[in-house]
């Protein structure tokens, strides 16, 4: 970064605070973009995780978050973004195309049908169950279009994919099956006293994918 003159770096240390404190305020009073970081050195990220420099400025940081957790060896190409149809996972989404314009986009959407019970109880056939679960995907696939339209991806940059499932493991089954190089997601975080937690598909991802996780999150009140 230093052989290029157009971007000039700024270096500094600070003592007294916790890291992510720290992190957190220098961001702010930059008033910087984003904040970058790399997972945990020397411990395996599924294990200490929690309580870690990255995962507590990506709680509760304001700004999006990018965490570093492969080798990188240029520009992104594949990304994968979950979606909850949120206004946050659509910042997500914007994000990634900022972070990676010419990368292929996959957008994935899980969910538990609501209709299973209904079914059940109602004694109609398994025709009228698949029926309802065609239509339900096509409109959530629908929904997913419109997203990808709202970020301005052109046509040939993207796919969709709805999935029938509890949303942290389908999410992450998902992610294994692309293999993307950076996983995109919103701050499904429940709020709280300064957003003390990841939100739960958030947390899953950080601490299980093998990309890097860019991280949106939810508008401040």
């Amino acid at each position: 970064l230093t052989n290029k003159p157009d971007q000039p770096i700024e270096a500094a240390t600070t003592s007294g605070l916790s890291p992510y404190k720290a992190l957190i305020r220098e961001a702010k009073a930059k008033r910087a973009d984003m904040i970058v970081l790399g997972a945990h050195s020397g411990r395996h990220l599924a294990d200490y995780l929690v309580g870690t420099t990255a995962e507590r400025v990506a709680s509760r940081s304001e700004l999006p978050v990018l965490v570093n957790k492969a080798a990188i060896s240029g520009p992104y190409q594949r990304v994968f973004v979950a979606i909850d149809f949120s206004n946050t996972s659509l910042d997500a989404l914007k994000l990634a195309k900022q972070v990676a314009p010419n990368a292929e986009f996959t957008l994935m959407h899980a969910h538990e049908t609501w209709f299973e019970t209904t079914i059940g109880q109602s004694g109609a056939s398994i025709s009228a169950y698949e029926q309802l679960k065609e239509e339900e995907q096509q409109r959530l696939e629908q929904k997913l279009y419109k997203f990808a339209q709202q970020a301005e991806l052109s046509e040939d940059q993207f796919r969709v994919e709805v999935v029938l499932g509890y949303p942290g493991t389908a999410v992450l089954e998902r992610i294994n099956a692309t293999n993307p190089d950076l996983v995109a997601c919103g701050n499904d975080g429940l709020g709280g006293v300064e957003h003390l937690l990841l939100g739960s598909v958030a947390q899953t991802i950080l601490i299980h994918a093998p990309a890097d996780v860019l991280i949106a999150q939810r508008e401040q009140r």
